[in-house]
């Protein structure tokens, strides 16, 4: 679904001044002058620090997912048909409490993506009746807006529900890229977050953290918890770190590929044992964290974070 506002609310990434959209190849600050590109009528809104150069996003076709875009379609039909090694497997009762915990208006509400990939269709329909500006720092997708997340081109509180779904641990300043979802989150409304926590270097070199269930939420101390858990479990976890195992333990492409492939059917049927697992359990080594907030108008202290993560987990039985 098309953003239908987005020239209202996009900003210069480097002083939040309005922009001049006039021209069809290029956006001008109205503030600071400063200068960006238009690509085939997608705006480059790239701060002068971000880790992404304009001129890089625009001619590389080199980049960790430009590849499965590219690829031909045989190749996409059997990567996508071999057995996944984690699944999850709440992830429609955590849609459904995001649906009943967003703002509750008349008008559509309003939502961005942050590193859209090839989900933007996915998240149309999990939640419809939002109208999602889509953004990523990789052109090959085609996404409405090339945005970094430690510095996005978007007016303060523009949106009802924020989604960085697999994102945060691909960005240098994790911190920032918190502080940035939260400032361009309207009060009371939604920040959708999902990391990965025991889970293999990937996208390398562009994988910079891994969060644990206590320090996700610390990042954001502006939001109140509505849900902290897993998103994948420990048991596809351990698929992930066999595969990883299996796979790199050649650096010949054709074997590491033929790895790739029959280690999705050797270690595949792990994550089945999750659904024996409750919600709660196995945080410690699940392999991924999904964090949803409710954007508040004071921060909270750390002493407030470290009593709710006490209350949370304090007994020790995650």
């Amino acid at each position: 679904m098309q953003y239908p506002q987005i020239e209202e609310i996009i900003r210069c990434p480097e002083c939040h001044g309005r922009l001049n959209l006039e021209l069809p190849s290029a956006i001008t600050c109205i503030g600071c002058g400063a200068s960006y590109p238009v690509v085939n009528g997608i705006p480059i809104l790239l701060h002068k620090d971000s880790a992404f150069a304009p001129e890089q996003v625009v001619i590389s076709r080199e980049t960790y997912f430009a590849s499965s875009v590219f690829e031909n379609r045989l190749k996409r039909k059997i990567r996508r048909n071999l057995p996944s090694l984690a699944t999850e497997y709440n992830s429609r009762d955590v849609d459904q409490l995001i649906h009943k915990e967003l703002p509750a208006q008349s008008s559509p509400l309003s939502g961005l993506v942050i590193g859209t990939g090839e989900k933007a269709g996915a998240i149309s329909e999990r939640f419809p009746n939002v109208n999602w500006l889509m953004t990523d720092v990789d052109l090959s997708y085609r996404p409405q807006l090339i945005a970094d997340t430690v510095g996005l081109p978007i007016a303060d509180a523009s949106f009802d529900v924020v989604v960085a779904e697999m994102v945060l641990e691909h960005v240098m300043n994790i911190t920032q890229a918190a502080l940035e979802l939260q400032r361009v989150c309207k009060l009371g409304g939604l920040i959708v977050v999902k990391v990965p926590f025991c889970f293999p270097w990937h996208g390398v070199p562009v994988d910079f953290f891994r969060c644990t269930p206590s320090g996700l939420r610390a990042l954001f101390r502006s939001s109140e918890t509505v849900y902290l858990g897993k998103c994948m479990g420990a048991w596809g976890a351990l698929a992930y770190q066999l595969d990883s195992l299996v796979v790199n333990a050649t650096s010949i492409r054709y074997l590491r590929v033929g790895a790739a492939f029959f280690s999705r059917f050797l270690f595949g049927y792990l994550k089945w044992l999750d659904q024996l697992s409750s919600n709660k359990s196995c945080l410690i080594t699940t392999a991924g964290i999904t964090f949803v907030g409710r954007k508040k108008k004071d921060s909270f202290t750390p002493r407030e974070v470290l009593q709710e993560l006490q209350q949370l987990f304090g007994s020790g039985q995650v």
